[in-house]
């Protein structure tokens, strides 16, 4: 397709402001206590890749930081909808 200049679709994606499954996974780890090792290791990612995902869900959250997180999550200004 590229070699022909062809637009190549791309997989719909959620709302800008949903949090994925594995945005949500994180967010229970980091509310766990775990270092961005420790979440790397237990969800199979590289640290570089926990601190992109941790990124994304400052953005999404309005969270600055995991202590901002993990507040927002024990007041239930954020709410988690997937078990984990």
């Amino acid at each position: 397709m590229r070699k022909r200049r062809l637009r190549i679709p791309r997989p719909a994606q959620r709302g800008s402001g949903a949090l994925t499954d594995a945005e949500e996974r994180l967010i229970r780890l980091v509310a766990d206590g775990l270092t961005n090792r420790q979440i790397a290791a237990a969800m199979h990612y590289s640290e570089k890749t926990v601190e992109v995902y941790l990124s994304r869900v400052y953005a999404k959250t309005g969270c600055g930081s995991r202590v901002k997180l993990v507040q927002a999550l024990a007041s239930g200004t954020l709410e988690l909808h997937r078990s984990g």
